[in-house]
């Protein structure tokens, strides 16, 4: 290229970029993830997560793509299992398994889920409007309690270092809270609370239906019954006779179907579980009361 006058008067010197070629247009979420797929080494990968994770414009693909690599992050051995026990040089001096690898994309997956999708300013519910399934399926699959009672899971990691430099803790404790809103979120859509989760758009509560269990169990794990307990949130009778019958058949209590008809016998039922120490039963039993009278279209504090 011959040097040109530039605005000063003198001749422009040739740059490395004149020759360089951008096209026009935007990369579709299938075309950066078929580079994902291809084969990278550690540092690549690292960059291609902080690269590709915005979601506007993309659905939820990217969002549960994120999901996936990021779950159970906070185990050890989550892929020492796996048949490639090989060694690779990351820094001058220091040599990481496949194993290794894999765990520190997991969390890098996971702290991008935290600073981009979890720690926002809108409410869940305003993100799973637009796609309802099967991002609220696959939200319920992370956040499930896969390790029973007391064991580790995605909200209670059993380890977090190399997460970040405060060990991690503020990425939990922001999944935490975000998780604590979509439950409530989620209780809401299936006992149909519109008015105060969905602000626009309706959403159908078939979706919310056939996940009725996870949300009750993702409830007890987030220690979040008191919003059965305190009435702010009643469940309507025919969600209310499905938890009656998912505690007394974990107790392994004998009873009939028209038992559940009955509110009185259903309190005499539970008041033994509730006794032993059994927060559903408890929030059951404090709630019956009030679920077959209750005026759906009313909000109770």
């Amino acid at each position: 290229m011959k040097n040109k006058i530039n605005d000063r008067g003198g001749k422009r010197e040739q740059h490395a970029l004149d020759t360089v070629e951008i096209k026009e247009g935007q990369v579709t979420w299938r075309e950066r993830l078929s580079r994902w797929e291809r084969p990278m080494i550690f540092e690549d990968r690292l960059s291609w997560l902080h690269t590709n994770h915005v979601r506007d414009g993309n659905g939820p693909e990217r969002f549960i793509f994120f999901l996936e690599l990021a779950d159970r992050y906070g185990e050890r051995d989550v892929f020492t299992q796996l048949p490639n026990h090989d060694k690779y040089l990351v820094t001058p001096k220091s040599y990481l398994s496949v194993a290794q690898l894999k765990s520190r994309l997991s969390k890098k997956a996971f702290a991008i889920l935290c600073n981009v999708f979890f720690n926002k300013e809108e409410p869940p519910c305003s993100i799973c409007v637009p796609y309802q399934n099967p991002l609220f399926s696959k939200l319920l699959w992370f956040f499930r309690p896969y390790g029973g009672d007391g064991g580790w899971d995605n909200l209670r990691p059993y380890t977090t270092d190399g997460l970040a430099k405060d060990d991690g803790r503020h990425y939990v404790d922001v999944a935490n809270k975000f998780a604590k809103e979509f439950v409530l979120d989620a209780w809401q859509m299936l006992n149909h609370h519109w008015f105060k989760c969905w602000d626009t758009d309706e959403p159908d509560p078939k979706v919310a239906e056939p996940h009725w269990r996870e949300i009750v169990v993702l409830l007890r794990h987030l220690d979040m019954l008191r919003i059965i307990e305190d009435g702010q949130y009643i469940p309507i009778p025919s969600v209310f006779k499905k938890m009656v019958r998912m505690v007394l058949e974990e107790h392994h209590v004998t009873f009939d179907e028209e038992d559940l008809e009955d509110i009185q016998l259903v309190g005499k039922l539970l008041e033994p579980l509730a006794k032993k120490g059994d927060q559903l039963a408890r929030s059951l039993n404090i709630t019956r009361l009030n679920v077959n009278d209750h005026d759906h279209s009313t909000f109770r504090i």
